[in-house]
């Protein structure tokens, strides 16, 4: 199974959906068999940065990337060319204009001095608040909006973002819960390897941890999640961190080459534009270790 990370950051600044839809012809064409969407839904504006994964809303959709008459049509033609749609999904933090902060801020981790809602303690993702995953109420909302994803907008895998910053129980308790209100099975992939995956519940897990050149030796540099996702929405003023994103554009190459391994049968490739000729695409798939 061949899956397409979209960064949807490199479809402009609006009608994004409807570009994606245009092209699912060529990407079917090419093999393959699902699109893994960075997160497309309304992005947070307070303390904010560019990232799609300061999230103030887990449901409504970014006007840039389309309406819901938009994903309606995107849902319908994958359907009709067979490929899935799996989307990022955040759990672990939101953006600090989320209406939770203001409505249930007991749903996040808070300084036990101050008392004030923090950021993710050892990172430096100063942009999002952290969220209080053993808190039972935060937990039922996002097991009605996981499913509300998957029966509505028939998404079918979901990439858990920071899945190594939740307890295993954690998931285990709350992937088992929303399996079992599901019509149909989901795919679980943690975003790195978490040990004893497999029991947790996690259909596999994604990584950037392996180079995997094209048969022609054309790519050097495997270019990470992070730097696909942002591409030109990052706009942080720190320097050190336009110097670590900015290379998502550099390159003789527009489709940026990548792979992730999930039991080592599903392979991911970051989608950067529309300027890669197909003939190239065949050619990094075809020297792939594993896939159809």
């Amino acid at each position: 199974m061949i899956v397409l990370e979209v960064n949807r950051a490199l479809l402009g600044k609006s009608n994004q959906c409807q570009q994606l839809i245009q092209l699912l012809p060529q990407i079917k064409g090419v093999g393959f068999d699902a699109l893994y969407l960075l997160p497309v839904v309304e992005k947070g504006a307070h303390k904010a940065v560019g990232s799609p994964y300061c999230i103030r809303d887990f449901w409504k959709l970014d006007p840039e990337f389309g309406n819901e008459q938009d994903w309606a049509q995107l849902q319908e033609s994958c359907r009709e060319w067979q490929i899935e749609i799996w989307i990022d999904w955040v759990m672990n933090h939101t953006a600090w204009d989320h209406p939770w902060i203001q409505q249930h801020p007991d749903w996040y981790v808070q300084s036990p001095i101050s008392k004030e809602i923090t950021h993710p303690q050892g990172t430096d993702w100063v942009d999002v608040a952290q969220l209080n995953w053993r808190h039972p109420g935060l937990l039922s909302v996002m097991s009605e909006l996981a499913q509300r994803w998957h029966l509505e907008r028939g998404v079918v895998g979901l990439r858990c973002d920071a899945a190594y910053r939740i307890s295993s129980d954690i998931w285990k308790d709350w992937i088992c819960k929303v399996n079992h209100k599901s019509k149909s099975r989901i795919r679980w992939i943690a975003d790195q390897e978490i040990k004893n995956w497999k029991e947790i519940g996690f259909t596999g897990y994604a990584t950037s941890g392996k180079i995997v050149p094209s048969i022609e030796g054309a790519w050097n540099k495997l270019y990470d999640h992070d730097r696909a996702a942002f591409g030109p929405l990052w706009n942080a003023e720190d320097e050190y961190r336009k110097e670590q994103f900015s290379q998502a554009n550099r390159g003789e190459f527009n489709w940026i080459v990548g792979m992730g391994m999930m039991d080592k049968e599903i392979a991911i490739s970051f989608f950067e534009s529309q300027s890669f000729p197909s003939s190239k695409w065949r050619a990094w798939l075809k020297g792939l270790s594993f896939g159809h």
